[in-house]
């Protein structure tokens, strides 16, 4: 539409039209203004590094909507909501993503291709919302309420929020609903501030060690050894692809008579998998016969990594922490598909840190 035509229609239909280049660039203005409130506000608060989500479709749920159980606690979608706008806020604030503010993150693939930008956001702040909750449960059940730094902080933050929105010249619950959509009101801001605050406390307070006598940490550590340990080893990956001929590449484009391909190429996979384990026969070999693992690493290609770990529930940490080990022991194992790992160990002890991990807070409903 030329200008002077577009002139002639505001005049005709008054002064409450707006052109659709108008609409358009009105809409860019306020979600860039939004995203703008939301960095202040984040930058601000203590909740850095939050992830978090939302798990209503706008307008759909009320604001006292069940939408989360945790522990016999149910959560509404303004407390879901919480989480989900830190969470979009700190991605779109550390450039780690390439989220486009303008466009619904419903119709934005996530960059690992298991869903949209909103179905990874939404399940990121479940599980920030499930965190805080389980770890503020145990809190409460310890009688431990964090004093006062914990309405320290959720003061500050309110603090924060009401300053900000003076700023913008809005009211308070203006500016928290512009921040953390319609639904979010002050009781439900406070209530989750305070949440979190608390379970940030009570994982400080566990982390320290001079929270716990030394009988404690006996105790603890006779209870569960694993858990409580840490094991010194070496090993070395050996890659099958390392052993693939100039005439073995596999293409990964699909042509006629792929599946004769696909056979092909799984039978010089196979040839290349064996060649590596086969190397890492000898690799051990050498080893027990006297050499440098490193050198012999060095001296094949394998990538070689001397480090210390803690228990989970692997077949390379299972093997690691069984109490039959001894200096010396070596095993070899298949390393994540992509060919064969030796791996060398020599010794296991007690760690001189109380290792805190939400696995030692119980989760007493399972909902």
């Amino acid at each position: 539409m030329s200008a002077s035509r577009e002139k002639k229609v505001r005049q005709e239909r008054g002064t409450d039209y707006v052109s659709p280049k108008e609409e358009k660039e009105r809409k860019e203005r306020a979600e860039t203004r939004r995203t703008t409130i939301i960095f202040t506000v984040c930058a601000a608060l203590f909740l850095v590094g939050v992830i978090a989500m939302a798990l209503w479709n706008s307008g759909v749920l009320q604001r006292n909507a069940a939408a989360a159980r945790v522990n016999g606690v149910t959560y509404t979608a303004a407390d879901v909501a919480f989480y989900y706008y830190n969470g979009r806020a700190n991605l779109l604030n550390n450039n780690s993503s390439d989220i486009d503010s303008s466009i619904s993150l419903r119709k934005q693939e996530h960059t690992a291709g298991t869903g949209t930008w909103f179905d990874y956001l939404s399940k990121s702040a479940l599980e920030a919302l499930t965190n805080a909750s389980v770890i503020a449960k145990a809190a409460g059940n310890a009688g431990f309420d964090g004093g006062s730094k914990v309405e320290e902080q959720v003061k500050n933050a309110m603090d924060n929020f009401e300053s900000a929105a003076s700023s913008y010249g809005y009211t308070l619950s203006q500016y928290i609903k512009a921040v953390y959509g319609p639904l979010m009101t002050r009781s439900v801001l406070e209530r989750n501030l305070r949440m979190t605050a608390l379970a940030d406390a009570y994982t400080d307070y566990l982390s320290n060690p001079a929270n716990y006598t030394e009988a404690d940490l006996t105790a603890a550590y006779n209870e569960d050894p694993n858990s409580f340990s840490m094991v010194n080893f070496e090993y070395a990956a050996i890659y099958s692809a390392n052993y693939m001929t100039d005439g073995d590449v596999i293409s990964s484009e699909t042509t006629e008579g792929s599946e004769t391909d696909n056979s092909d190429d799984e039978v010089k996979q196979q040839a290349a998998l064996a060649a590596s384990q086969e190397a890492a026969a000898s690799l051990l070999n050498r080893y027990k016969n006297g050499e440098s693992f490193e050198a012999v690493c060095d001296e094949i290609g394998a990538t070689y990594i001397g480090t210390t770990t803690y228990y989970s529930d692997t077949e390379l940490n299972n093997w690691l922490f069984d109490d039959a080990r001894k200096d010396g022991d070596t095993t070899v194992l298949d390393y994540y598909g992509i060919g064969t790992q030796d791996v060398v160990f020599h010794s296991k002890q007690r760690a001189d840190f109380f290792p805190v991990n939400v696995r030692h807070i119980l989760v007493e409903d399972e909902e």
